[in-house]
């Protein structure tokens, strides 16, 4: 697609084809984006938080990324807390 490098004349007739080329590449680059398989996962204190990890999951969302909500206290069950993270650990 070197049309536009070899174009020695701007016409209406140029413009169209050129806007058809960029078109065609358009739609060629939309292939290139493989969907994303991870996933952020958001740890809420308790279900007071979930105002904020529900606004954290839509922007995620709109960006096409998934999320999980979970609720856990890394302060009262550090344990339960580490367990979490390892199970989703590495899920990329």
């Amino acid at each position: 697609m070197r049309f536009y490098r070899d174009l020695t004349e701007v016409t209406d007739d140029a413009l169209l084809k050129l806007k058809e080329n960029y078109a065609k590449v358009a739609e060629i680059v939309k292939r290139f984006v493989a969907p994303t398989r991870c996933r952020v996962v958001i740890l809420l204190g308790s279900n007071v938080d979930g105002v904020y990890a529900n606004a954290i999951a839509a922007k995620c969302h709109s960006l096409g990324i998934l999320t999980v909500q979970r609720i856990t206290s890394a302060h009262k069950t550090t344990d339960t807390t580490l367990d979490i993270i390892a199970q989703y650990e590495g899920d990329c």
